[in-house]
């Protein structure tokens, strides 16, 4: 009886690995035709749509309380501390969802040999690293605005001539920001599903969120980075799209 258990246990392992494989191997067909034949262009300009109206209604909210003022509204919504704490551990996690697919895509498409996939998974790099790591990195410190939990809130200290390194006076632009529109961007022009479009864009508008509600930034500080990934991001589709016929 002990043998026949161990030996059903064993098939039923085998059949969840077949069928396992089974699945990845037919979504990554299925994946693979969608990078071929989807309208890269158009749906940037949805993305861009959508963005567009999301920073209409930022900044008409900026404009009615302020920028310091609106930060200060944010934050006081979250004063319950399991909330922040559950809020501290979304701003950061939820960018490694987007981190896991695309080293997935590249795994896959070494794999598998797609090239499709790296060519894809290559891209969100590039663009992570032109617009969150360069770009935003040194916007920080060029521009050296104060976090509101530093000694110089919401004050731009930097003039542009000198590079400051101290991470208090880095509140602007949010590399958060940068870092989940990118992906964001770049998974909402190749995913099929509508259901899936939009969640990644709620998702990015909710980390960007979370860093004014947790003090790390100011509104303006997540405009600018959520541009930026939003730019970089389209860029490096659209770019890498003139030279080939492929994603």
């Amino acid at each position: 009886l002990e043998y026949q258990v161990v030996r059903k246990a064993k098939f039923i392992i085998w059949r969840g690995h077949i069928e396992s494989k089974l699945m990845i191997e037919r979504y990554s067909e299925v994946l693979e035709r969608h990078l071929v034949v989807v309208d890269v262009k158009k749906e940037i300009s949805v993305v861009i749509g959508i963005w567009l109206l999301w920073a209409l209604v930022l900044t008409s909210l900026v404009f009615i309380f302020g920028d310091v003022g609106l930060a200060a509204s944010f934050q006081s919504l979250i004063k319950i501390s399991v909330v922040k704490k559950i809020l501290a551990v979304f701003t950061d996690y939820a960018l490694y969802p987007f981190y896991f697919i695309f080293v997935c895509l590249v795994g896959l498409g070494f794999y598998k040999n797609i090239e499709s996939f790296r060519a894809l998974a290559w891209r969100y790099f590039i663009a992570q690293l032109i617009g969150s790591i360069v770009l935003v990195r040194l916007l920080k410190m060029l521009v050296a605005r104060g976090r509101p939990s530093s000694e110089f809130p919401s004050i731009y200290i930097g003039d542009f001539t000198q590079l400051y390194m101290d991470a208090s006076l880095h509140s602007f632009p949010s590399g958060h920001a940068a870092d989940v529109w990118t992906g964001a961007t770049i998974l909402f022009v190749v995913a099929k599903q509508v259901s899936v479009k939009f969640s990644l864009i709620l998702v990015a508008i909710l980390v960007s969120l979370s860093r004014v509600a947790l003090g790390a930034h100011y509104p303006i500080d997540i405009l600018l980075g959520s541009l930026i990934g939003l730019l970089t991001g389209s860029l490096c589709l659209v770019i890498s799209r003139t030279s080939s016929n492929k994603i």
